[in-house]
């Protein structure tokens, strides 16, 4: 129960990291396409990372 906890959590700290180093990337390209793509990015991770928080909670 601990270690898969463990694991959903760096799941999402990668995740993170692979969307902040988009973010940057796209702040220097300045490509509107890139941004479009990113805050959809953005918004898939917030949501999952909501529903995993919600999960969690659950389970207590």
């Amino acid at each position: 129960m601990g270690k898969l906890l463990i694991r959903i959590l760096i799941d999402r700290l990668l995740y993170l990291l692979i969307a902040l180093y988009g973010i940057i990337r796209v702040f220097i390209v300045k490509g509107v396409i890139d941004k479009i793509f990113l805050f959809a990015i953005f918004i898939t991770f917030s949501h999952e990372f909501y529903k995993t928080f919600n999960q969690q909670a659950k389970l207590k």
